[in-house]
């Protein structure tokens, strides 16, 4: 097996190469170190709470929460007992077999991944973004159901061992086992590419792009370093290049009037873009690339047009252009 230290709550790469990525998976599909425990103990499934656990008696206790663990993953949660399942939980963490319990669950969560990455590698472009948002919306579900059954081994022993709690512990997995592994650069393409369609007059679903950038926050436990790193970064730096490039057509091509209309439609495509499906936190520097492109390198052009410009506007008395200009100023 390996350490819990495996997943960091640190959000950079924990391999810098496929290779490293190999190893890091096939170490992943070990199973955790246990306790060598003889097979041969008859037990049923209610846990042993009125006398000391053998080891035979918690291995049988941990085999019957696995093979409900399993069921929960498979989809099948409505024929389990959560209480009885709880209690053997608790069972295993008072009679200190906690180990066995925690990176039980641990290789439970990394053998289910394994098979939502498989399934994730096999989609095509087309339908990508919503199968990772379905692969996560399910483990989410997973995580929380488990939980639950954990309880108290999250507020004793988790604490205890200073390990991730068993619901962190999961988005960690996913993050590192799914969004950080050979899937990531495709997705991130995928995300970009959609805006990039968006702004270009094509219909996208909004809901499945905030679905899916909502992942990327949620995934680090609400930690932006995964968000700015997989997406952020490289969407304000297409953001600036996409209105570098319209902009210098639009001045080139409209009255100042005309270019002001223009930006304003633009400054007000971008807005809805980051309250509909970026995170909030975008919202800021989003709103100055598109400044900076549209308005603040053309600002001295804009006002001393000699044609369209400023002066011209006032003595027309062309009134909303004017308050336009203040108003994007």
């Amino acid at each position: 097996g390996i350490n819990a230290e495996y997943m960091g709550t640190s959000s950079s790469p924990i391999f810098p190469d496929l290779a490293l990525e190999a190893r890091f998976l096939d170490r992943l599909m070990q199973p955790a170190q246990k306790k060598t425990i003889p097979r041969s103990a008859k037990v049923g499934n209610l846990a042993f709470v009125n006398s000391g656990l053998t080891d035979e008696q918690a291995q049988a206790t941990w085999n019957a929460l696995k093979r409900a663990i399993e069921e929960i993953q498979q989809g099948n949660a409505s024929r389990l007992r959560f209480e009885e399942l709880y209690r053997n939980a608790y069972t295993l963490v008072l009679y200190k077999f906690g180990d066995l319990l925690y990176y039980g669950v641990r290789d439970c969560i990394v053998q289910d991944l394994m098979q939502k990455l498989r399934d994730i590698q096999t989609a095509t472009n087309n339908n990508l973004l919503e199968t990772m948002v379905q692969k996560w919306d399910n483990h989410n579900m997973i995580m929380k159901m488990i939980k639950d059954i954990l309880m108290y081994m999250e507020k004793t022993y988790c604490k205890s061992q200073k390990v991730f709690p068993v619901y962190d512990m999961g988005l960690y997995s996913f993050r590192d086992i799914i969004l950080r592994g050979s899937i990531n650069p495709r997705f991130r393409v995928l995300l970009l590419e959609n805006i990039r369609k968006e702004r270009e007059g094509e219909v996208i679903d909004r809901m499945l792009m905030k679905s899916a950038l909502s992942m990327l926050v949620e995934v680090n436990c609400r930690d932006l370093e995964i968000y700015r790193a997989d997406f952020e970064t490289e969407f304000l730096k297409q953001t600036h290049l996409f209105y570098q490039q319209e902009s210098q057509q639009f001045i080139e091509q409209n009255t100042v009037p005309d270019y002001l209309q223009k930006i304003e439609k633009r400054i007000r495509e971008e807005e809805t873009r980051a309250d509909q499906y970026l995170d909030k936190s975008t919202k800021v520097p989003l709103r100055k690339a598109v400044q900076e492109e549209l308005v603040i390198k053309y600002a001295k052009r804009l006002v001393e047009d000699e044609t369209t410009g400023c002066v011209p506007m006032l003595i027309k008395n062309e009134v909303k252009d004017l308050a336009r200009m203040y108003a994007i100023f």
